[in-house]
């Protein structure tokens, strides 16, 4: 292979692999594809999206969605600028807990932070709580 078509193809490469990296993502660290899918909702505003899969587990979740999700579609109806990880605690019976801050729109107007713990259940990972809070003190206190 020549050299211009081998740069060609490891730039390629390498922008894929740029692509498929989730948001909020943990650097080095293997994502967990249940909260990445609902970080990446929650990032886009669909907090519909996200709300469906951080409830699986929730009966009454219709019922609840406007007293747990509150104002977020009216305050930020497009999401948030970006976000990032900045804790992972893996328990050895499979629970994994995250929080991941928001920056909110435009960028340097504050942070929202979201926690989210995901067991195996059924034979499949699932988030079995989540909390969110401008006051990253009180997602704190919810981290067992």
């Amino acid at each position: 292979m020549r050299p211009a078509a081998l740069a060609l193809l490891t730039l390629a490469w390498a922008g894929q692999a740029l692509a498929q990296t989730p948001p909020c993502a943990l650097n080095g660290l293997a994502p967990l594809a249940v909260q990445d899918e609902a970080k990446a909702a929650f990032l886009a505003g669909r907090y519909d999206a996200f709300y469906r899969l951080a409830t699986p587990l929730v009966p009454e979740a219709k019922e609840r969605y406007g007293a747990v999700i509150g104002k977020l579609p009216v305050l930020l109806p497009s999401g948030f600028a970006d976000c990032s990880t900045i804790l992972r605690r893996q328990d050895p019976g499979g629970m994994t807990q995250e929080i991941s801050l928001f920056r909110l729109k435009p960028p340097g107007t504050g942070v929202l932070a979201l926690l989210l713990a995901t067991a195996p259940v059924g034979g499949k990972d699932q988030i079995i709580f989540f909390s969110f809070n401008e006051k990253i003190t009180q997602v704190l206190e919810d981290l067992r």
